[in-house]
């Protein structure tokens, strides 16, 4: 296969390139398999793993190629991320429950609102805090939020995932400062929404969607390709999605 041939010229250095070391390559494949999106401070993942992914993209595209997965690379904002291909096999058996869903979505709302107000930083990230999540969620779910506890631990994972960064709680105000980063509009795509309208289908509080498609064309964000593909028929308890 020519991604082996490729791998052989990274590990031997030949094309005038360095060597590259194999433990190397089979950490950047493997954090972006464990992370899904990356960024060039993402945690405990080293700053030459990154730069050695973005120096040989070609070798990752077409490596993540043979799995039938995309690769997107953003210099303005410095996101790597793996996004779905035209084979979903292996993407349509994760699952959210609807308080995961409805934190993305918010999450998703308040990222789009941010950019189109220009309150992004220099790398388009969007300030947020967990009281601003809870409220967003009230007002366009008109429904109740998780919990404290357990929306520190959805916001973990999505850490986890590469759509936010967590800050020191202040424990005056009672709240965690979050950033919201690109990655959340790689989690929550055109599939993503769609997998949402068949949950409202099945009994899912319809307000929430007032956001919908009219909001996430007017944001001004990066494209990102990945070709779309149609979900099954969903759980009313769970939606498909790349978490």
């Amino acid at each position: 296969m020519l991604e082996l041939d490729e791998l052989r010229d990274l590990l031997e250095g030949r094309r005038g390139n360095p060597p590259v070391e194999k433990v190397d390559v089979e950490t950047a494949i493997q954090a972006l398999l464990a992370h899904q999106i990356i960024y060039p401070d993402t945690s405990l993942l080293r700053r030459e793993i990154y730069d050695l992914i973005r120096r040989h993209s070609t070798f990752f595209e077409r490596y993540f190629g043979a799995m039938g997965v995309g690769i997107v690379i953003e210099p303005p904002t410095g996101m790597i991320a793996l996004v779905r291909g035209q084979n979903r096999y292996g993407w349509q058996f994760s699952r959210l429950k609807k308080d995961e869903t409805l934190v993305l979505l918010a999450l998703r709302v308040t990222y789009d609102e941010g950019l189109r107000a220009g309150l992004m930083d220099e790398v388009g990230r969007v300030e947020t805090n967990t009281d601003e999540i809870f409220d967003r969620i009230r007002t366009l779910a008109k429904a109740d939020p998780p919990i404290e506890s357990r929306l520190e631990e959805i916001l973990k994972l999505l850490r986890r995932r590469g759509a936010v960064l967590l800050h020191d709680a202040d424990r005056v105000e009672r709240l965690t400062p979050v950033t919201v980063l690109p990655g959340i509009g790689i989690l929550v795509d055109d599939v993503f929404t769609a997998s949402v309208v068949k949950w409202v289908e099945l009994g899912a509080p319809e307000e929430f969607l007032a956001w919908s498609a009219r909001e996430r064309d007017s944001a001004v964000v990066p494209d990102k390709a990945g070709p779309s593909s149609q979900r099954q028929r969903l759980d009313p308890d769970e939606v498909s999605s790349d978490v």
